[in-house]
């Protein structure tokens, strides 16, 4: 009012919504033009508004409809301040998109409301927000890990890109903003040198150069529009400076209490002129329609990365409803990692890891070296090859507190190489680093490198003494003794069959004929040599007699059957039971842990391992973590190592749940007194871990596909696992190949084939006496007889010769 009461031609001023309608009111009651530069713009026509700031509702709808975005969601503040409501919906129903509103109204924290989002997959998002919250938003939006790929964000505030964005830039977070100077224009470098036109202020001037917010550059062209139309006016007569100078005097007849302020005369040709103003400002081209209402304009598009704020585009009204020219600098707002992965080209990275074998280990004589030559490894070889492909700068950084990472439940935060990533501390993290879900929302992880499982890992049991008798061990007790009984039943039933068939009968004697063809009668197969004819059919070596009867060629015909299979079958589990060393292990899994109280168990105190335990439903593994945590002393151990030498000096009393590639490392290493037992427990894998939003996560996630299709992961594991190994593929000294029996193997063979020639000695012992025996009681019988029947008659001459009676006798007489 006091203002009017002046008589002052046009107002340049700022506005709040509380604000707007009285001042529209004013402005067109009294015709005196109002330039501004601010926020809400008016709903209805005005006579003499003009709005420096274009109205940005045409330009967001049709952004986003060229973005390709089918669905979004739109999170705006207690006041709509760029897109309305109802125009979004009723564009998104017109062209088939779907949109989700989210109102902020009364709300402090918008903590839950970025929660459900995530929760949601809500990963479009336009918010329509205050400067106040849009940094709020963005600060919360770091601290949730959504700074991401999976997520785009677009933010309607100019005045943001005036902040302090850095600590934001993620690389490739997917972060738009827009704004409106347009710093390859002529001015602006003019502008900011301080070069403006002297009828400016010095306080001005200098808050214009030192900043230089979109707000300024807005003020900038509002008073070069003012100028521009008091000009006009001026030079086309419509307006005369005489008529000016008459209604700034009127100020001394009226006053702003009097309410007797009358309209200005000038103002509508004022108006009118200011609104047909064209020109090239720090906003692009200022141009208006008969509204006051920006048209032709053009909003630049910028992205945010480590460098800082890029622009990667514009998008340029074209005055026809609905419709504008988006023009991009062959950047995708999508993938923008291609062009920000230049930006590391020349920087060396920061690539935490842990001192572990075989991954990353310090070379004997490393303190005598210098960066990434100290260190050798699987995880150093990996690194090489993916240099090869990434062409990245890089320098290995074992982590501070050498653990892996783990969330502490008190404050939220990360430690190991999961804390250092996700704090920014280093680029990316290469080492045994399983990728869990608790890690993915904080970190990045590239396709896995290793595959793996929890594995369970125990003291090598000693190996059995050797029995004298393993060539029994392929066929069990029971079996033997069944092929005992088997044997001499076959040999009584060849027997019993050989008495009864008429066919296995033959003479005893081919020249003595005698009248009772009977008692000459006599059969090959008696009790003895069916025995014979048994065991040599058993021991496939066959006999000098054979059945001649059907039924007698029966028996022999299933026994040789028989015999076929029982020798096959023991030859081809003697191979095996000679030559594999057996060992009895105590356990041969994770349910023979959980049953037993003998062995304890462990894992580390921290890590992937522990938590499957902790979070696991199942009542095995829930049953021995209840175990775990009660055990005095802790089973649990700070690092690997210490687990490993654990299980050494516990003398089997000690068992550690660890990573199987780790397990089977150890295994390969001196003293090699460690195995696994079991299957694996779970599976996972390894995966390299970048901050949320790396650019380097998709050059880096291809190198790890690249050198999996070619083998080389492999390779890179063969090569430091078993070539490299110090135990030999079965435990060995370095021995490769299947190991030759030794005596103890065997030796009971030769104790059987000794005894059965110590026997066979005994026997003919035995039968030489019982025969020598037999013939000096023939003499004596034969001496007597002599004497008693034939008197003086001599010995000789009534007896035969001994070699006739040794040829008649038969052993069985």
């Amino acid at each position: 009012c006091n203002h009017m009461s002046q008589r002052t031609h046009t107002i340049i001023g700022f506005w709040k919504a509380s604000s707007m309608n009285a001042i529209i009111s004013y402005s067109d009651t009294f015709n005196i033009p109002w330039i501004t530069p601010s926020l809400p713009l008016p709903d209805q026509p005005t006579k003499h508004v003009i709005n420096l700031h274009p109205k940005f509702e045409t330009f967001l709808l049709d952004f986003l409809f060229k973005l390709g975005w089918k669905e979004f969601t739109l999170v705006y503040d207690q006041k709509e301040v760029h897109l309305p409501v109802k125009a979004a919906i009723a564009f998104c129903l017109e062209r088939g998109l779907r949109i989700q509103v989210r109102n902020l109204a009364g709300v402090d924290n918008i903590l839950p409301t970025l929660k459900e989002i995530a929760c949601k997959k809500e990963y479009k998002v336009l918010f329509d927000v205050s400067l106040q919250r849009s940094m709020q938003t963005l600060e919360k939006i770091k601290i949730m890990g959504m700074l991401s790929m999976d997520y785009h964000y677009i933010f309607s505030d100019l005045s943001l890109i005036d902040q302090d964005l850095r600590q934001f830039a993620y690389g490739a977070s997917n972060l738009t903003f827009l704004g409106l100077v347009d710093k390859s224009f002529e001015l602006y470098d003019s502008v900011l040198q301080g070069n403006v036109n002297k009828i400016m202020s010095i306080q001005l001037k200098k808050k214009i150069c030192s900043i230089l917010q979109s707000e300024s550059a807005l003020i900038y062209d509002a008073f070069t529009a003012m100028a521009s139309g008091m000009r006009q006016v001026i030079a086309e007569g419509l307006v005369f400076e005489t008529e000016i100078q008459d209604e700034i005097n009127r100020v001394e007849r009226v006053t702003c209490h009097q309410m007797s302020i009358l309209p200005l005369n000038t103002g509508s040709e004022i108006s009118k002129a200011i609104k047909e103003v064209k020109f090239q400002g720090l906003t692009g081209n200022v141009e208006f329609d008969q509204q006051g209402q920006r048209i032709n304009y053009s909003v630049r598009i910028y992205a945010l990365d480590r460098l800082g704020l890029n622009s990667i585009g514009t998008w340029t009204d074209s005055s026809e409803e609905g419709d504008g020219i988006l023009e991009l600098n062959d950047v995708d707002l999508v993938d923008q990692s291609d062009w920000i992965l230049e930006s590391y080209r020349n920087e060396t990275l920061i690539v935490t890891t842990i001192v572990e074998e075989p991954y990353v280990i310090r070379k004997p004589n490393w303190q005598e070296l210098e960066g990434n030559d100290r260190f050798e490894g699987f995880c150093v070889d990996l690194l090489k090859e993916i240099t090869k492909i990434a062409q990245i700068q890089y320098r290995i950084k074992p982590v501070d507190d050498g653990q892996y990472g783990s969330k502490n439940d008190k404050d939220g935060t990360w430690n190991g190489m999961i804390g250092e990533v996700k704090y920014q501390k280093a680029h990316m993290a290469v080492a045994p680093l399983t990728i869990t879900s608790a890690r993915e929302a904080v970190v990045d992880f590239t396709k896995p490198f290793m595959t793996l499982g929890i594995s369970i890992m125990i003291k090598k049991p000693e190996k059995q003494n050797y029995n004298i008798f393993s060539f029994l061990d392929p066929l069990s007790t029971e079996i033997w003794i069944c092929i005992v009984f088997a044997y001499v039943g076959v040999s009584v039933v060849l027997y019993l069959v050989s008495r009864f068939s008429p066919y296995e009968w033959h003479r005893r004697s081919l020249t003595k004929v005698t009248n009772n063809d009977e008692i000459d009668a006599a059969t090959d197969f008696g009790i003895f040599n069916s025995l014979w004819f048994s065991l040599g059919a058993f021991v496939q070596q066959g006999c000098d007699i054979s059945p001649k009867s059907f039924s007698g060629r029966i028996v022999g015909g299933v026994w040789w059957l028989f015999t076929l299979i029982v020798i096959s079958s023991y030859t081809a589990n003697l191979a095996a039971f000679l030559t594999v060393d057996k060992m009895v292990t105590p356990i041969a899994g994770a349910e023979d842990l959980a049953k037993q109280t003998l062995i304890q168990y462990g894992t580390l105190r921290s890590g992937s391992t522990v938590n499957f335990f902790k979070q696991s439903p199942l009542p095995t593994y829930e049953k021995m973590w209840a175990t775990m945590k009660s055990q005095e002393p802790s089973v649990f151990v700070s690092s690997n190592k210490e687990g490993i030498a654990r299980v050494r000096a516990s003398d089997g009393k000690y068992a550690f749940l660890m990573e199987s590639t780790l397990n089977d490392y150890t295994e390969q290493r001196r003293p090699c007194n460690t195995m696994k037992v079991g299957p694996n427990i779970d599976s996972k894998g390894y995966g390299i871990a970048l901050p949320k939003g790396s650019p380097l996560y998709d050059t880096v996630n291809l190198a790890i596909l690249t050198l999996r299709e070619q083998g080389k992961l492999q390779k890179l594991k063969n090569y430091w696992w078993y070539d490299k190994s110090e135990c030999g593929a079965n435990g060995g000294s370095g021995a490769t190949k299947t190991p030759a029996l030794t005596l103890g193997n065997v030796a009971g063979v030769f104790y059987v084939l000794i005894g059965g020639m110590g026997l066979a000695i005994c026997t003919a012992l035995l039968e030489f006496w019982y025969h020598a025996h037999k013939i000096r009681n023939f003499k004596r019988k034969q001496k007597a007889k002599g004497a008693v029947t034939c008197g003086s008659l001599p010995v000789t001459s009534i007896r035969p010769p001994l070699s006739t009676v040794l040829a008649k006798q038969s052993w069985y007489e």
